[in-house]
């Protein structure tokens, strides 16, 4: 992923500062972007991930606390960070409004959401017919591999990055 989105998460990773709270942080991919003197508390609520995530931390030289929660029920206090971050997280988790009600909550007055998101094309194009394609390919794989959402239902199953393509209007 670093070949596809490293250029970006370096540029906008680069200005967090402060207490980060990154929301989906999995094996921490994102750490090595963070500049010196942030500290992050890595939401993440797969707790295979957690001895990855401090693993990483430790080889980027990177304060982390590590917060079992998932993105809808973040177990931290009202504005407690400095700054948000959301990297290719908000298509898989069960309600990304609610997501984004959280991150409104826990950022400070004046706090920054950064996020890097990946969408559904529109309907009619070449690329969202490729997107359609290869949906079956990924939800065998999901399957395969026993991952589900906390619903019970496979991570793509719906468009929800439909919801993201027109709500910039509802990030301020």
């Amino acid at each position: 992923m670093d070949r596809v989105y490293g250029t970006r998460k370096r540029e906008l990773l680069g200005s967090a500062h402060g207490t980060v709270v990154e929301i989906g942080a999995g094996a921490g991919s994102n750490l090595e972007y963070y500049p010196r003197g942030a500290s992050v508390i890595a939401v993440e609520p797969n707790r295979y991930m957690h001895r990855y995530l401090m693993a990483e931390a430790q080889r980027a030289d990177i304060p982390v606390e590590v917060c079992d929660a998932v993105g809808e029920r973040i177990d931290l206090d009202d504005a407690c960070a400095d700054v948000v971050v959301s990297t290719l997280v908000l298509c898989s988790v069960e309600n990304p409004l609610k997501v984004v009600s959280e991150i409104r909550r826990i950022l400070k007055p004046g706090g920054r959401f950064l996020f890097l998101e990946h969408v559904a094309a529109p309907a009619g194009t070449g690329l969202r017919r490729a997107q359609v394609c290869v949906k079956p390919i990924w939800q065998r794989r999901l399957r395969d591999a026993g991952l589900r959402t906390l619903s019970g239902n496979h991570p793509i199953h719906a468009d929800r990055c439909a919801a993201h393509r027109g709500s910039s209007g509802q990030v301020e």
